[in-house]
């Protein structure tokens, strides 16, 4: 089934931690790709249709927290499942920082690293 997008994506790696709202334990996760509205993500966790998390996403000194609410789920490999997360609360200084990501369709901190 294929899913029209309502937003530009950007496929990237970065890591990432995901935990139910209200729940102690976060767990390991990679964001495959990030939107203004939502990003991707995989891990070895169980989430369910419908369940709030609350997501950060980390790349060098920084990172983003927000929640979410998993929209679509789907088996990657035998282990590992993908979920799309629909962002739903986020701060307007962390929600500037994914949009000057998005717009430039990489993170500009890494380049600087690499020279």
């Amino acid at each position: 089934m294929k899913f029209k997008r309502k937003d530009q994506r950007i496929d990237i790696k970065l890591s990432s931690s995901v935990r139910e709202i209200n729940a102690n334990k976060r767990s390991f996760c990679i964001a495959t790709n990030v939107s203004r509205n939502g990003i991707f993500l995989t891990t070895k966790v169980d989430l369910f249709l419908g369940m709030s998390v609350e997501c950060i996403i980390a790349f060098n000194d920084q990172s983003i927290m927000f929640r979410g609410e998993v929209r679509r789920v789907f088996e990657e490999q035998p282990g590992t499942k993908g979920y799309g997360i629909e962002i739903i609360e986020i701060s307007e200084e962390k929600a500037k920082i994914l949009e000057e990501f998005i717009e430039a369709g990489y993170l500009p901190e890494l380049e600087n690293q690499q020279q």
